[in-house]
């Protein structure tokens, strides 16, 4: 499914998050925060490089 997906979006941020009974809420919650640190990270980098072409 992933492979399809990054087909489709190349640049997408794509985590897999495990919602099983035996995962821990707390190894869930820091894949989440490290998918959106690494968004915020890209989307950073997208703004400054919009801005040096402008």
């Amino acid at each position: 499914m992933f492979k399809g997906l990054k087909q489709l979006y190349p640049g997408a941020n794509i985590a897999a998050i495990d919602y099983d009974a035996g995962v821990s809420v707390v190894n869930q919650a820091n894949r989440i925060k490290l998918m959106m640190s690494i968004a915020n990270g890209l989307d950073r980098n997208c703004t400054n490089k919009a801005i040096r072409e402008t």
